[in-house]
């Protein structure tokens, strides 16, 4: 069995460092903060994160290409900072419009940043390690998330601080815009900071430990970038396999971010959750499932045809939602968590390794930018499905969210179809880089 390599472990640690930053700011504390505190934050947050995903679906195959030419590193490192730099400063914001301005900053960089880490799995791995390299990266990150929501979490709580012991409260305090001694409510805009060095410590291994070989760097065509790109385009309903899977991906990730975003609310409305207790407990147990499932996906790619494992990742998501919309006991529902978990760490694991196999080595930062638009893409076109059913059968308040169940079960199915017609070169996906 190839050992994994010291310079491998330091692109898997930033996936543990960059969902720091995804749970805390994109899911806990931004959010609520903008919306809560500032005034006019709450009518001009949606606007501004759609602003910053357009932003990054417009950009990524430009800087993806960009990439190909100059080095993916250069590029992971600036928008590491830039993000870092911009999250750090938030506390400094003197309302929601300039607190705004800085998020999205921050997302585009985050987002975009995505592309080129992607595109450094090649230089960190070998044919017979690749797979469990990503799935170490994948159950790594939902590892770092919990790891940073409760380091982060005594910044924000008052009453949590208070039981610390006093050297513990006097490194919180230091790093703290607002004084926890004087307050009662929970202080989001204390997250920033400490979220945003979290991100960087952990990133810098790969900033330092991570070398891009120069034949990874190097394009042979320096032709215009938007005309390398356009051509790509018209070229791609040439590349079968490559668009069926493009397209495959833009369905089962409609399901999936949807999945994400309406779990807890499935849970209570149509499930009969009444606690938040039991709703973030099944959240934890969907995390800790994925980041179990993570590096066991990961193995079975180093062994299995990844066709085949995809398609076991697709069935465990049809699984998921079939026993969702059947089963009506909160015990049951248990197992629902369970299997998004398992499948949600396959798809993160599995999707990239397809794409590697499919796309021209000499252009995996181009390729994984278009990855990346049909990803952004499908996090905004999947919940204007699930409220449009919802919308539609409004009149039928016990039926309704089983019936967009059922319509991300059509989307998932749809999926599957079109990724078993995509033909993965087996040979091809073991080249040596």
């Amino acid at each position: 069995m190839k050992l994994i390599s010291g310079r491998a472990w330091c692109w898997i640690l930033y996936d543990f460092a960059n969902t720091i930053f995804a749970l805390n700011i994109l899911s806990l504390y931004f959010a609520l903060w903008v919306t809560s505190d500032l005034p006019g934050g709450e009518y001009l947050y949606a606007p501004a994160f759609s602003l910053s995903m357009v932003a990054v679906a417009l950009a990524s195959p430009v800087l993806g290409n960009l990439a190909d030419r100059m080095g993916n590193k250069k590029f992971l490192v600036l928008f590491t900072l830039l993000c870092v730099g911009a999250t750090a400063i938030l506390p400094l914001s003197w309302g929601a419009l300039s607190a705004l301005a800085l998020f999205i900053v921050a997302n585009f960089s985050y987002q975009i940043g995505l592309v080129f880490y992607n595109s450094l799995l090649p230089a960190v791995s070998t044919p017979e390690n690749r797979g469990r390299v990503s799935g170490l990266g994948v159950s790594l990150g939902y590892a770092g998330a919990i790891f940073g929501m409760y380091l982060v979490y005594p910044f924000v709580e008052p009453g949590v601080y208070q039981k610390l012991p006093e050297w513990l409260r006097a490194v919180i305090g230091s790093l703290s815009v607002q004084d926890l001694t004087l307050k009662t409510g929970p202080l989001r805009i204390n997250a920033f900071l400490p979220s945003a060095l979290l991100f960087l410590v952990f990133a810098l291994p790969l900033f330092t430990g991570v070398r891009e070989p120069l034949r990874d760097r190097v394009r042979p065509d320096r032709a215009p970038v938007l005309k390398e790109i356009w051509a790509t385009l018209r070229a791609l309903p040439g590349q079968r396999d490559l668009a069926l899977f493009l397209l495959a991906n833009f369905l089962y990730e409609d399901v999936i971010h949807t999945v994400i975003l309406v779990m807890a609310i499935y849970a209570e409305k149509a499930i009969g959750f009444s606690s938040q207790g039991a709703i973030n407990l099944l959240i934890a147990i969907s995390t800790v499932a994925a980041i179990l499932a993570s590096y066991v996906w990961g193995w079975l790619c180093d062994r299995r045809p990844l066709k085949g494992v995809m398609l076991w990742v697709l069935g465990v998501w049809m699984g998921a939602l079939i026993l969702a919309l059947g089963i009506t006991s909160q015990r049951e529902f248990y197992a629902v968590g369970v299997l998004a978990g398992v499948g949600l760490g396959g798809v993160w694991v599995v999707s990239r390794l397809c794409l590697l196999a499919l796309a021209p080595r000499e252009r995996i930062g181009e390729y994984f930018g278009l990855y990346g638009v049909t990803g952004k893409v499908a996090a905004v076109v999947g919940p204007l499905v699930w409220s449009g059913v919802l919308l539609l059968f409004s009149y039928r308040e016990d039926l309704k969210y089983r019936a967009a169940i059922a319509a991300l079960l059509v989307l998932l199915g749809a999926a599957l179809a079109i990724f078993s017609r995509v033909r993965i070169p087996e040979a091809r996906r073991c080249q040596t880089p």
